[in-house]
């Protein structure tokens, strides 16, 4: 069996903003959010926490998401708005008595704004490879 093979650094990071951009595309999302998020049954592979949890609380990896910015095709000005976005949305998240609750979560008087400033994140990003 041949011995694993490690990816470079770049490569890693380029993994990692996906998953980044796939939290994002989540949140901007309202059709994906009331088909896999309250689908009845509910997708319980799916939830605002997961989407969150790929933008939030993810220091290590925004860095060195951070360290590689031209090998993933973003600029300083493109992730300070991620970073930006990161910051607003734990500010909601605090805001949320049950976060776990996607429905209460969308349910929130502030939930229209939060897609919003996604959608307008998610413009300004490079699609994957």
């Amino acid at each position: 069996m041949a011995p694993e093979r490690e990816l470079p650094e770049s490569e890693v990071a380029k993994n990692c903003f996906s998953l980044l951009r796939w939290g994002i595309e989540q949140i901007s999302d309202p059709e994906y959010q009331a088909r896999v998020w309250l689908g009845d049954p509910p997708d319980e592979k799916s939830s605002y926490l997961d989407a969150s949890a790929e933008i939030l609380d993810q220091e290590q990896r925004n860095k060195l998401i951070g360290d590689h910015l031209a090998e993933i095709g973003l600029n300083e000005q493109q992730w300070a708005r991620v970073m930006q976005f990161a910051r607003t949305l734990e500010a909601f998240e605090n805001s949320v008595d049950h976060p776990y609750d996607s429905a209460e979560v969308i349910r929130h008087p502030n939930w229209g704004s939060i897609v919003s400033q996604a959608r307008a994140v998610l413009a300004d990003l490079p699609n994957p490879d």
